[in-house]
């Protein structure tokens, strides 16, 4: 049985989805597995601290990608993930 994401897992994802070039927000959602009142929550946490921003907006759609720091926050993500996995989650205790 997979285990329940976290929040960080979950921001990690989307940010990982965006960066694979996935910028539209039904398609964001569908990769990530969220329902639409959750992923709009996270989906507004990312824009307001910086870590995508919309690009290409028309009058039908809005296409996301990451900020620089977005990207950094991604690479730190990805980092912490590898090195726990690297463990398979055993600290020794």
């Amino acid at each position: 049985m997979k285990s329940k994401r976290g929040k960080l897992e979950i921001v990690g994802e989307i940010l990982d989805v965006i960066n694979r070039g996935e910028t539209k927000k039904t398609r964001i959602m569908q990769s990530v597995y969220l329902g639409w009142r959750s992923f709009k929550n996270y989906l507004d946490f990312l824009l307001e601290n910086g870590l995508i921003k919309e690009n290409g907006v028309n009058d039908t759609e809005t296409h996301y990608v990451l900020t620089e720091e977005g990207l950094n926050f991604l690479n730190c993500y990805r980092q912490i993930k590898n090195l726990l996995n690297g463990n398979n989650g055993n600290f020794g205790y």
